[in-house]
């Protein structure tokens, strides 16, 4: 069976990811009959760390593999290499040095590089066509730049009638739910929400929507609640007045706690937060769902008759209560967020602005940049047809932590090289390691789920991948990973 160009290493912790990808570079890099193949190569991942790592190890390795290393890692890794290569010993020995000298003699070729830095790189030698500023500045961290974005929106207050109305409004429903009336704080934390690709296209929605749109939504907010709460109420009162017909105290339930749900219920405040009055009761819930008694074994038989007899209506009730409280909860605590989510399209304007008078990027919308332009020129974007002649074989470590935008901006440059033949009419490669339990950049847009996806054959390429589960484990003893 013919080896695929594309292939998957689904690693899991311990089982060797750097080194597999580290193996598949050198492999690559032999199979290139002019000794320069690393200049058309391009290994990707999130940290200096992993590039460094990275880095030396393809090093070391050419280098071991030069001087007739004998340790057992090399040894390990010039047998192996022997066999794909179908090469003698001095061959691999010659050839080792041969490469590590070019990739020294022209090591900014040599690019095992950040995700970030690569998008970086994009924009930089494309600036022009991006029509961006040629000399900007690029921001790593983004935290003054929201302090910035924070202080300029409140100087406008007492000027911009309807921003001075929405803050005031806010400020005022800060103390009336006895917290601090500053809103400095909460525009600088939600500010930060524009990083995350995650929302990105909630965001976009959002930010089509003025002022005035959002006081309506707002108004039928807060009457969808009012009318929510009326039927909570009504359906306490019901209970109870099922109570009253069985003669029913609060005593003949288990610590009263079933007739104190339904009692305080019918006394709802209408003026004031259901999430700051009464607990969403998950103990009721689970005595419902386990069929347990709710009266204790001292009451009369009569009553428990009774009850027992209501048991079914006491549980749909209860549960429909629930519900309704569960939703004015949920739009309670929208409205406590609408002054902000509604200030989105005024912060991200300030954020256009501030960038632009500064001559500044964020790192996090480097992706976002080049997705726009990969939507306007949906077949081969330009700017991937002049890098597309450089790279031929991708290499991306720790690929659960890609982002959408990060993998989408990349499909199309990948499948240039992968689907189509150099001018040597040779075929581009691509090999992914990671593992979707190992997930850690959800924060700033990290989706494992395309992963998943491509394990399950579910890609946007026309080669088919070739997928890798390594079956040793080098950091657990046996028991554990058995």
């Amino acid at each position: 069976m013919n080896s695929s160009s594309f292939k998957i290493i689904n690693a899991s912790a311990g089982s060797g990811k750097t080194t597999s990808l580290v193996y598949h570079f050198l492999l690559k890099l032999f199979r290139e009959s002019d000794n320069t193949g690393y200049r058309n190569m391009l290994a990707l991942t999130f940290t200096n760390k992993a590039v460094n790592e990275m880095k030396k190890r393809i090093l070391y390795g050419l280098y071991n593999l030069g001087e007739k290393d004998q340790s057992n890692q090399t040894k390990k890794l010039r047998e192996k290499l022997l066999v794909d290569l179908m090469i003698n010993s001095n061959d691999l020995k010659d050839r080792s040095k041969r490469i590590l000298k070019n990739i020294l003699h022209e090591y900014a070729a040599f690019e095992v590089i950040t995700l970030d830095s690569f998008t970086n790189k994009i924009i930089r030698n494309f600036s022009k066509d991006l029509k961006l500023p040629s000399s900007y500045e690029l921001i790593i961290e983004s935290k003054q730049t929201f302090q910035d974005i924070t202080n300029r929106i409140l100087e406008k207050v007492g000027i911009d009638k309807d921003l001075t109305k929405l803050l005031v409004s806010f400020s005022l429903s800060k103390v009336e739910n006895f917290k601090s009336w500053d809103i400095a704080f909460d525009l600088n934390e939600f500010s930060k929400i524009l990083l995350n690709e995650n929302n990105r296209i909630a965001l976009s929605y959002l930010r089509s929507k003025n002022s005035e749109e959002f006081f309506r939504a707002r108004k039928i907010f807060l009457k969808k609640i009012n009318l929510i709460k009326e039927e909570i109420s009504k359906t306490a009162i019901e209970v109870l007045k099922i109570f009253a017909k069985g003669k029913l105290e609060k005593k003949d339930f288990i610590r009263g706690t079933l007739y104190n749900y339904f009692e305080e219920y019918s006394k709802i405040d209408m003026d004031k937060n259901i999430q700051h009055s009464f607990d969403f009761d998950n103990r009721l819930l689970k005595v419902f769902e386990n069929g347990e008694k709710v009266y204790p074994q001292s009451i009369s038989m009569e009553k428990k008759d009774f009850i027992d007899g209501i048991n079914s209506f006491l549980k749909g009730k209860y549960m429909k209560l629930r519900m309704n409280v569960g939703k004015v909860s949920f739009l309670e605590n929208l409205i406590s967020q609408w002054t902000t989510i509604s200030l989105i399209g005024q912060i991200e304007n300030e954020l256009e602005e501030i960038q632009n008078e500064k001559g500044e990027i964020l790192l996090e919308r480097f992706n976002e940049i080049i997705d726009k332009v990969i939507l306007e020129q949906p077949v081969i974007p330009f700017i991937y047809e002049k890098l597309g002649v450089r790279y031929r074989h991708y290499f991306i470590d720790e690929f659960q932590d890609t982002s959408k935008l990060q993998w989408s901006n990349l499909i199309p440059l990948i499948s240039h090289s992968l689907e189509g033949l150099d001018d040597k009419q040779k075929q581009g490669s691509l090999v992914l390691v990671g593992d979707p339990k190992q997930a850690i950049y959800g924060w700033r847009g990290g989706d494992n789920l395309q992963f998943l996806k491509l394990l399950n054959n579910q890609s946007s390429f026309q080669v088919k991948p070739e997928i890798i589960n390594p079956e040793i484990n080098y950091r657990s003893l046996n028991s554990i990973v058995e």
